[in-house]
């Protein structure tokens, strides 16, 4: 490896070591009582040194902190052993090879595109054994509807209407648009009506609440569908049994 190429890649280890430790400085908060309230602030770099030392037993200055933080500083290893520890994330997540704290969760992020706040609520319902997320969550993605349900979630959380509308059109505001050009798109199907433009977001809702009737739909087929099964092995099992006596 030449030196010029090494150079930036020390440059770029040191940068990506800052921003991962900024990041769980600020997002450690200390939780402090005023009166009947607690007020949480992040952990200055005063206190985590105070934890550093206390772990080596030796003096780790707070400008040392600083100066990892900001990229200007050496990463030794003892610096990644202490924030490792301290935090409990992999050496992975500080050099920037994953998003993904912990180690039992390296790359879920860059293959599957799942944060650690996603995987610690999907651990927490297996653990408190929480039966009937785990069966919402198990049933819509065995409806072949996630896709869409969660489009038109994203489509309702983000006021996004635009995309529901034909290639190259840009309404004004206040002009009346045709819902049936956004039928077209494919998205609804309510007929010519027309609607203020202002109004459009309002049929996000209605297209997330169609496809959540469609999901429930779905699901109680399958659920008729179950019983049908059941009830006609019942059936054959009466069947065979009169069969059985009679011989």
């Amino acid at each position: 490896m030449k030196k010029k190429e090494l150079c930036y890649k020390h440059k770029l280890l040191r940068k990506t070591f800052g921003v991962q430790c900024y990041g769980l400085r600020c997002d450690d908060e200390i939780g402090k009582e005023k009166g009947n309230k607690i007020s949480y602030k992040s952990t200055s770099m005063k206190q985590l040194a105070t934890v550093f030392s206390a772990d080596i037993n030796d003096r780790y200055d707070t400008s040392k902190i600083s100066r990892l933080e900001n990229a200007m500083a050496e990463v030794t290893i003892l610096d990644l052993y202490l924030y490792h520890k301290h935090y409990n994330v992999s050496y992975d997540f500080l050099m920037g090879t994953t998003n993904n704290k912990k180690n039992e969760d390296k790359g879920i992020y860059e293959k599957y595109g799942l944060t650690d706040a996603t995987l610690n609520i999907l651990k927490t319902f297996v653990t408190n054994k929480c039966e009937k997320e785990l069966l919402v969550l198990n049933e819509i993605f065995k409806s072949g509807l996630v896709q869409p349900l969660l489009s038109a979630l994203y489509d309702y959380l983000h006021n996004d209407y635009e995309n529901r509308l034909p290639v190259g059109y840009k309404p004004t505001n206040g002009e009346l648009v045709e819902v049936e050009l956004i039928a077209k798109a494919g998205k609804l199907n309510l007929g010519s009506d027309i609607f203020p433009l202002e109004k459009l977001n309002s049929l996000n809702k209605q297209i997330l609440h169609d496809k959540l009737e469609e999901l429930k739909q779905v699901l109680n087929d399958k659920q008729n569908s179950k019983n049908k099964r059941n009830e006609t092995k019942n059936s054959k099992k009466i069947l065979d049994n009169i069969y059985k006596n009679k011989t």
